[in-house]
């Protein structure tokens, strides 16, 4: 699934980090966070299966994406194909290929060993294109948001019962829904052979954050709270830290897992790049009383508050003098 409501953007910048923590009822944490921005890859992943088989499959799974993007780092595009879906770009097949593969090692894993019988994991990863580009893949009630300026928005959907229920049965009543499980998933690597993930593409803005999660903080606090607290600080890791303690002040009644990465300005968007800026005597931006409206002098685009430049044709909006 592609957004094409985001217009195309020139190289992407970004910054993030990854924190987890056990909670305050958990002995152990069984969730695993991945940050490679060399790789332009963040994940989280939460275990399940007890007797400590929960970390290991979350490991496995964390491990098994990572290291299958450094294999295929300087691999050929047209090397990575799946035939099902041909629309899919290299990054998100990419992405796609990694996470069918994790599936697979979490299963042989649970095979090998009975101990480790049942275990499995949720998932959530995002890989940036150097085209500005940000591939989300899911399996399972790990989520990922986007934030913006003033707003949040989930833009992965639960693989649980209770969105199975929402679904096949829109008319259901209010106090029905109200008494079926939230934490059953319906879908989790190492629970079958085969288990596809779903996955969207967008383009990114500057200043826009992208917000990976267990269950463990969005089970705890409400998306206003996270959408406040990284409109906030700016910080990534710091802002983590923070859910965390919010999350552990509302009961941390499981491990909590945090990904933030932070879309910055894109070098043909800041003050010094090489781009078309308008002269002193206008200003970047102008009003339109029929659109009742700023919009960009140049181009004429509706301004987007709190961005620097136009998302349209990548004017700086600098002073006009």
């Amino acid at each position: 699934m592609t957004d094409d409501s985001r217009k195309k953007s020139s190289e992407v910048r970004f910054h993030g980090a990854a924190v987890t923590d056990v909670g305050r009822k958990r002995k152990h944490n069984e969730d695993t966070v991945l940050s490679r921005p060399d790789l332009g890859l963040f994940l989280v992943a939460d275990g399940m299966g007890g007797h400590s088989a929960g970390d290991v499959a979350s490991a496995l799974a964390a491990n098994s994406v990572e290291h299958f993007f450094e294999a295929t780092r300087d691999s050929p595009d047209s090397e990575l194909t799946l035939p099902e879906y041909p629309d899919l770009v290299p990054d998100a097949v990419r992405l796609v290929l990694a996470i069918r593969h994790a599936n697979e090692q979490v299963v042989r894993a649970a095979q090998e060993n009975p101990d480790r019988k049942g275990m499995g994991t949720t998932i959530v990863a995002v890989v940036l294109s150097s085209d500005g580009m940000i591939h989300v893949a899911h399996v399972g009630d790990s989520r990922c948001y986007r934030i913006g300026v003033g707003d949040i928005e989930q833009i992965t959907q639960d693989h649980s019962f209770l969105n199975d229920v929402r679904w096949s049965q829109p008319g259901i009543a209010e106090d029905v829904m109200a008494g079926i499980p939230k934490n059953i998933i319906t879908r989790a690597l190492g629970t079958k052979e085969n288990v596809e993930p779903e996955i969207r593409s967008e383009m990114t803005l500057p200043g826009d954050a992208y917000l990976l999660c267990s269950d463990g903080l969005s089970g705890m606090i409400s998306s206003s709270t996270m959408l406040e607290v990284v409109d906030e600080i700016d910080d990534p890791e710091i802002a983590c830290l923070e859910l965390i303690e919010r999350a552990n002040q509302a009961g941390g009644k499981d491990n909590i897992s945090v990904v933030i990465v932070r879309i910055d300005e894109r070098e043909d968007t800041l003050p010094n790049a090489a781009v078309g800026v308008v002269g002193p005597d206008r200003a970047p931006l102008r009003f339109d009383a029929e659109k009742d409206k700023w919009v960009c002098s140049h181009c004429g685009h509706e301004h987007i508050e709190g961005t620097s430049f136009c998302v349209e044709c990548g004017l700086p909006f600098l002073p006009g003098g």
